[in-house]
């Protein structure tokens, strides 16, 4: 036996799937008839984040229709970002040679793609915040580096503080651990 509320969510998806196609058609059309009729606007290879927008948009109406299926946030929300971030380059606003300072964006789209997954997934799989802190981590420092000036200071004094510290961790923690194994074993002896 079927349970009503999956059939009735199904047709009312199903509805909102041809909705949502239906209309993004019909925007489709009217832009490319005020273009043809010699209104000035972006042309389609301008507009092409729009794309992934749309499509990340449907996956998010995916899981709205059932929240179980937490795992469509994920593309959707990644999606999402991807095209909005890529838009101002695409239509102009901004210089595609901005790019070799804004790479670290993409790692920090994917650590928030993972965050929004885990929020969807009303914070139960507390394993999604590794793979989100790790992206928004590396997106944040890769972003610290190529936006300001940070790098310099990082290259002439961090490095080798950084190196100095790491290097004294291992060699204390090293001394520690054989310090606690020879007193456990006097422990054990007496």
């Amino acid at each position: 036996m079927t349970n009503p509320a999956s059939t009735i969510r199904g047709k009312v998806g199903g509805f909102l799937y041809l909705v949502v196609i239906g209309v993004s058609l019909l925007i489709a059309g009217m832009y490319s008839a005020l273009i043809a009729v010699g209104l000035k606007l972006p042309s389609a290879d301008q507009l092409w984040p729009i794309f992934p927008i749309w499509g990340g948009s449907l996956f998010v109406l995916g899981y709205m229709l059932n929240t179980r299926n937490f795992g469509l946030v994920l593309p959707g929300s990644a999606a999402i970002m991807t095209g909005l971030f890529f838009l101002p380059f695409s239509i102009g606003f901004w210089s595609w040679d901005l790019m070799q300072r804004l790479w670290p964006v993409f790692p920090l789209i994917g650590g928030l793609a993972f965050f929004v997954m885990w929020l969807a997934a009303f914070a139960k799989h507390a394993g999604l915040l590794v793979p989100a802190g790790l992206g928004i981590a590396t997106g944040i420092v890769g972003l610290s580096f190529t936006m300001t000036p940070l790098s310099e200071l990082v290259t002439t004094i961090g490095w080798p503080v950084f190196v100095l510290a790491a290097g004294s961790i291992l060699v204390l923690t090293a001394i520690l651990t054989a310090v606690l194994k020879s007193v456990r074993l006097l422990l054990k002896l007496t």
